[in-house]
């Protein structure tokens, strides 16, 4: 197996981008999820541009935490090798700790048994011991970390480490950038960058003196002052006004043009799918006969229909009626014979 390690199948394609073979399906379920928490389907397009940018920042947002987490904090190391600190000054944190875990696992979990000479490459057998963690028992790049340990290798290869996994991937004039639709000045972008970048650094410099901190900002608010003098008008800052100069035509007094009717981009409407309980229920009423004295499929038929228990109600009523006026009557017809009786 080993002679024929070139026509074995790559484990992963860390390094080749798989991009291209994502199905369409999936980049626009993908981005539906992304976007669904920034716009709906009522947006219009000026609406829809602006819930863009706004999803944009946020993922820039996080880029910049994530950034600043990464270069402004130093991670703790857990053995004494070089190596471990070639790699904080490389990768970005999560991805350095992984690596960190690794190193420490190559350091202190693995020792090379042999080692060969095997078609002019030095093959070493690497003996590893019980890993608590499932994971990384997995994992077989603490291996390669024993390699380097027992070589006295102290920087990882440049060509084991991809672009995506080194801190500066995007560079800062990409992150920076304000005016993304309509016209650009490229020298006023790069002077508002520059500044920007100005006073991030120098803040980073007085970030730990309290009294020289202080005092630039105040400085900033002076200055400030000065620039709000120097400009009687000030660029305003009404939604409607920023909106036309991002369009470049005014709003017109009338309008003409309305927004589509919203449709279903999910082909037929389908119907919810109903339980076994419920579809029983359902037959059960669709083959129900009618009742033959009030013609209700309510289950019942003509024998325990409720309209004959009512109509048989109603019957022994009069009945009991009947029966006490023929009793009344004969009552009163002994009573005056009795009388007549008396009277002779």
């Amino acid at each position: 197996m080993f002679r024929i390690r070139s026509c074995w199948i790559p484990a992963y394609f860390s390094d080749s981008p798989l991009c291209g073979l994502m199905r369409t399906t999936s980049r626009s379920e993908s981005e539906n999820s992304f976007f669904s928490h920034f716009t709906n389907q009522g947006s219009t397009l000026m609406n829809f541009m602006n819930c863009f940018e706004t999803a944009m920042e946020k993922q820039r947002h996080i880029q910049e935490r994530l950034d600043h987490k990464t270069i402004d904090s130093v991670p703790k190391f857990r053995t004494y090798h070089k190596i471990e600190k070639c790699a904080s000054k490389v990768y970005t944190r999560p991805l350095f700790e992984l690596v960190q875990a690794e190193i420490f696992a190559g350091t202190w979990y693995c020792q090379i048994e042999t080692k060969s000479l095997l078609e002019g490459s030095e093959v070493s057998v690497i003996r590893e011991t019980k890993f608590v963690d499932a994971l990384m028992e997995k994992r077989k790049a603490k291996h390669v970390f024993c390699v380097f340990k027992n070589a006295n290798i102290e920087v990882i290869p440049s060509q084991y480490i991809l672009r995506r996994w080194t801190k500066n991937l995007i560079h800062a004039a990409l992150r920076n950038k304000r005016n993304r639709y309509g016209e650009k000045n490229d020298i006023v972008e790069n002077y508002a960058n520059e500044a920007s970048s100005i006073v991030d650094h120098c803040v980073h410099l007085l970030s730990k003196d309290e009294p020289r901190l202080s005092s630039f900002v105040e400085k900033l608010r002076l200055l400030k002052i000065d620039v709000e003098s120097d400009c009687p008008n000030p660029l305003s800052k009404n939604k409607a006004d920023n909106l036309e100069e991002l369009v470049g035509v005014p709003k017109p007094a009338e309008k003409t043009v309305n927004n589509p009717a919203l449709g279903n981009p999910k082909g037929r409407k389908k119907l919810r799918i109903k339980g076994g309980k419920e579809q029983a229920l359902d037959k059960n009423l669709k083959n129900r006969n009618a009742c033959s004295l009030c013609g209700e499929t309510d289950g019942h038929n003509r024998r325990t229909c409720p309209k004959k228990f009512a109509e048989e109600a109603e019957l022994d009523q009069a009945e009991v009626t009947i029966e006490w006026d023929l009793d009344q009557s004969e009552v009163t017809r002994e009573a005056d014979l009795d009388q007549a009786e008396v009277t002779s």
